[in-house]
């Protein structure tokens, strides 16, 4: 993703007077159909689970920038180039109403995105990800944290839905260290101020003692120059940051 770090940097020669931010976005479908979860139960019995198969839905649009773990949300009964555009323009009031910012927010390549209708608001820069990459989106990450708000719930219309997921969008706006840790991408907080190198993408399990990057097993996707063996491995942990410098250290001779 050197690209969005390139797009950064010519921003702020061009505005030179203005922060430039960057900021993820997605949309979600959530409906009538209940999210189930496991449970505990005593030993020996069954829980009961509630269960239908009612088909209403709206959409819920979340900003949150991978630095800060600020976040914005709005629902809306549609996920097209009209509502994305009500989304953008609340967003952009919301996260600069003085006008004083450049606001680059990484989209992917859904048709509500790249619709010619798309009013996109003044100051607000759409950056869409590389095709194909649902994994590179951190805003992704967001919907697991909002549907455990509705695990195992049963409602009867989309009001009650609405009114639940209001609740629940508050609280992680709410918390911010929340969000952080979901949306936090290693590749996205830097942006702009350093390149990205390929061991930033590895996880200690990936290189061993002498430094060298491990063939992957039979199966495991390929991802940047190192290897994945599920969503969210190429965001490291702080500790594995650490690991990972120390083995470059090594190797260095340092």
């Amino acid at each position: 993703m050197d690209r969005l770090g390139a797009r950064v940097a010519e921003l702020r020669r061009e505005h030179p007077n203005k922060d430039v931010e960057s900021w993820c976005e997605d949309e979600a479908r959530l409906g009538l159909k209940p999210e189930v979860r496991r449970v505990w139960a005593l030993a020996g019995t069954r829980p009961t689970s509630n269960g239908r198969h009612q088909f209403e839905s709206v959409f819920v649009y979340g900003f949150a920038p991978p630095k800060t773990g600020r976040s914005r949300f709005r629902i809306r009964p549609k996920a097209n180039a009209a509502c994305m555009g009500q989304a953008l323009a609340d967003f952009a009031g919301w996260a600069d109403p003085d006008g004083r910012k450049v606001l680059v927010v990484i989209v992917d390549g859904s048709g509500g995105h790249t619709a010619n209708a798309l009013k996109v608001p003044p100051g607000v820069v759409p950056h869409r990800q590389p095709s194909c990459t649902p994994e590179l989106q951190p805003a992704e990450h967001l919907w697991p944290l909002v549907r455990e708000g509705l695990a195992n719930r049963v409602f009867d219309g989309l009001p009650e839905l609405t009114e639940a997921l209001t609740t629940r969008c508050g609280w992680l706006t709410e918390h911010t260290d929340v969000i952080a840790g979901a949306v936090g991408f290693h590749w996205t907080v830097p942006a702009g101020r350093i390149r990205i190198s390929q061991t930033w993408y590895q996880t200690p399990a990936e290189v061993d003692r002498a430094g060298r990057s491990k063939e992957p097993a039979r199966g495991q996707p390929r991802i940047a120059g190192s290897w994945s063996r599920q969503w969210g491995h190429h965001r490291l942990h702080p500790a594995e940051r650490l690991i990972v410098a120390a083995v470059d250290t090594a190797k260095r001779g340092g």
